[in-house]
């Protein structure tokens, strides 16, 4: 799957292209969803009119997204769902752990135009002092304090059940592992709306709601993530 967009930039001059910061953001943010590769294509045009020249600049950017697999370098967090890629752009941190080097990912062909140029995967910077996994890292689930959790449950195994499965098995898993006074829950529609920890807290706000809407998250920082997207797309009601 390709996605191409074409943004001029009006100039009254020739100036030295480069990625724009706006340019390197929406890139960045590909880059951290699970683009694959990106290649960039510069085209200038000369206008004339009566009140001078001008040089017309358009830039045009194509997106390639993979179906996440085993050798992919550009995996997501388990799940691949907006907050988990939400938590890893505030952390910026670049794809990293596979064998295969992403860099790999960006050569271009000898008979494509000089104007491409690869993507710049040095948009991202690896946090140091940031505990979310990186998005390379096969996702090990961490045994808990419950007794008898289990064998950790590696999401890239080589299986019959499909990556949202997957992903929904391991939620399962994190939520019967985590005592339910320590569960991380988002409550998008009830008494009480906002991020709670401890299943009996938000029973007090969502019993009798009618409808009432509440999703779990392995962490608050996911949780928080979650909360401001929904709150961004209008989903959050208090009844």
């Amino acid at each position: 799957m390709s996605q191409k967009t074409s943004p001029p930039n009006v100039s009254a001059s020739v100036p030295d292209m480069g990625i724009t910061s706006q340019l390197d953001s929406v890139i960045a943010s590909a880059m951290t969803a699970g683009a694959a590769r990106s290649d960039i294509t510069q085209t200038e045009r000369h206008v004339y009119t009566p009140d001078g020249g001008m040089t017309v600049t358009c830039t045009q950017v194509t997106l390639t997204f993979f179906n996440p697999c085993a050798d992919s370098p550009y995996r997501s967090l388990y799940g691949g769902s907006v907050e988990e890629v939400a938590a890893s752009l505030s952390a910026q941190y670049r794809p990293q752990g596979s064998p295969a080097s992403p860099t790999s990912h960006f050569t271009t062909a000898a008979t494509e135009p000089p104007t491409l140029a690869s993507s710049p995967i040095t948009a991202f910077s690896t946090s140091g002092d940031t505990q979310l996994p990186q998005v390379g890292a096969p996702p090990l689930i961490p045994h808990s304090s419950c007794s008898s959790p289990g064998a950790p449950l590696d999401l890239w195994t080589e299986s019959a059940e499909t990556y949202a499965q997957s992903a929904r098995r391991a939620r399962n898993i994190i939520r019967r592992q985590t005592p339910p006074s320590q569960r991380w829950y988002v409550i998008t529609r009830g008494s009480h709306v906002g991020v709670v920890q401890g299943l009996q807290r938000v029973r007090a706000h969502t019993d009798g709601v009618r409808k009432a809407l509440v999703l779990f998250y392995p962490n608050r920082e996911l949780a928080e993530a979650g909360f401001i997207n929904s709150l961004e797309a209008g989903l959050v009601q208090i009844v």
